[in-house]
């Protein structure tokens, strides 16, 4: 092949035995991935069987300069532009359904069942399962919504919020 070789087995980077298809041992524990494209491509890691189900891709978008994860169905190419499935921007902001976060954590999509809905907190503690919102500037408060668990004052299934600021 031009520009390339072919390997029948295991390939080693600094190591002499390779147990895997591709085996690197270095002591950097960095891997880089440079885009050569002169109008910015997109470096990433896909995922997918030899008959191109269910393709994953791990990359980043050159440009929107976004780190995402994305679900490409059965296309075999792998790539970072089918609408992130999480996206985490340079300002930090991720986004699980978008891949334009406006907040620090955006959720997008989804509907509203008996079973869950776009957020869900889960716990078997027996004293109750809580969501705590803390402001942190002077004068701020914490408010905690509480669902009760089997333990809990009052019994279980109750749902209760508090401002718990000390």
């Amino acid at each position: 092949p031009v520009n390339g070789i072919i390997v029948g087995g295991n390939v080693g980077i600094g190591t002499t035995n390779p147990q895997y298809p591709l085996d690197i041992s270095s002591a950097s524990t960095f891997l880089r991935f440079l885009g050569t494209q002169a109008n910015g491509g997109d470096e990433g890691i896909g995922f997918a069987d030899t008959f191109g189900n269910a393709v994953w891709t791990i990359g980043r978008r050159n440009t929107a300069g976004t780190f995402e994860i994305t679900y490409n169905g059965n296309s075999i190419t792998p790539t970072v532009r089918s609408g992130g499935m999480l996206t985490i921007l340079q300002s930090g902001n991720v986004g699980i359904g978008t891949t334009n976060p406006l907040t620090k954590l955006d959720i997008s999509g989804g509907s509203w069942t008996a079973n869950g809905g776009q957020l869900r907190i889960s716990s078997a503690d027996s004293v109750g399962t809580a969501l705590t919102l803390v402001n942190t500037d002077t004068g701020g408060h914490n408010w905690s919504f509480l669902s009760t668990g089997s333990s809990a004052l009052g019994g279980a299934g109750l749902f209760s919020f508090y401002d718990q600021t000390v």
